[in-house]
């Protein structure tokens, strides 16, 4: 365990000095030789492949560096593919990426999309055997069907298509296609809204967090802070208590709780009302998170409950 963490330690330096000349190539060949089956990074431990290529990732996110971004994730995702397709790799298809955060698959996402579109173009056909295809396939969980009608409605605006961004827009793709990604903005906005609006109702009292917040709330965030601290080695993560709320038990035991519950009582009416809807949306946000699909029924009880609360939020 000892020998795991000092070469941890190691490698995290490594990368930072890399950063701090913007050596992106070496940095990427050193994750590259460390990601595999019993290496530093294995392919099969999610807070690794977190902590280490997301974290590159991130460093050239936060610097508004795109291109470097995408960059070091489309090496990630070739790299994945690769020890995927070896039997000796333990990595689960698409189980890892998840965690890298919603913001940056997003991107991502969008990057091999466009990666797609611009190989439709430069080939006049359905690329299906290019890196863009089958990682949006396997990794994006994009149907091949899908991808199919896009290569098609993009080769039928030829010769004039050439811009993949303006394709990309004349065919109204601004977000993820799948309807899962769609539900998920839709959840990632409300939750935000959520946190944004608790902590303004209660901001009042200047200690608020530590006079009202349950206990257990505060001692759960804590770990979660001391945590992220000893394994995020780059430096813009939030350390905010905010940020680290499980949703939804932690924001239901604020909200309930006999210190808070005056407060947002006028608001939400009944404790029962709002645990039953936050407790069904955080079991419907658990399916989407895990690609699991939701019922006709799931899906109208997610958009009036996302109603419910935006009404009440305002």
């Amino acid at each position: 365990m000892a020998e795991n963490a000092a070469a941890e330690d190691v490698l995290r330096d490594r990368l930072t000095e890399l950063l701090e000349i913007s050596n992106i190539d070496a940095a990427i060949k050193v994750l590259k030789e460390n990601t595999g089956n019993g290496k530093i990074i294995d392919p099969s431990d999610t807070p690794k492949l977190e902590n280490f290529w997301a974290g590159v990732g991130n460093f050239y996110l936060k610097r508004a560096q795109l291109e470097n971004a995408f960059k070091v994730y489309k090496e990630m995702f070739e790299t994945l593919l690769r020890l995927q397709e070896q039997e000796s790799a333990r990595y689960h298809k698409g189980l890892s990426l998840y965690n890298i955060g919603n913001v940056l698959f997003r991107q991502a996402f969008h990057y091999f999309l466009y990666s797609f579109v611009e190989d439709t173009i430069n080939q006049k056909k359905f690329p299906e055997e290019s890196l863009s295809a089958k990682s949006l396939q396997s990794i994006f969980k994009v149907s091949s069907e899908w991808l199919q009608q896009l290569s098609a409605d993009t080769l039928a605006k030829m010769p004039d298509a050439r811009n993949p961004a303006k394709v990309l827009a004349d065919l109204n793709i601004s977000s993820v296609p799948a309807e899962l990604w769609t539900l998920e903005y839709a959840m990632q906005e409300i939750e935000t809204k959520l946190r944004k609006f608790i902590e303004g109702k209660l901001l009042s009292n200047p200690e608020w967090w530590v006079k009202q917040v349950p206990q257990e709330v505060r001692k759960s965030v804590e770990d979660k802070i001391n945590e992220s601290s000893e394994v995020l080695w780059f430096a813009e993560q939030p350390t905010y208590p905010m940020d680290y709320l499980s949703f939804p038990h932690e924001y239901i035991r604020i909200i309930t709780c006999d210190d808070c519950w005056k407060t947002f009582e006028p608001i939400f009416g009944h404790k029962a009302i709002i645990k039953g809807k936050l407790t069904g949306l955080g079991q419907i946000r658990h399916k989407i998170a895990h690609y699991r699909k939701i019922s006709e029924r799931e899906r109208q009880m997610f958009e009036e409950t996302i109603k419910w609360l935006d009404d009440r939020l305002k």
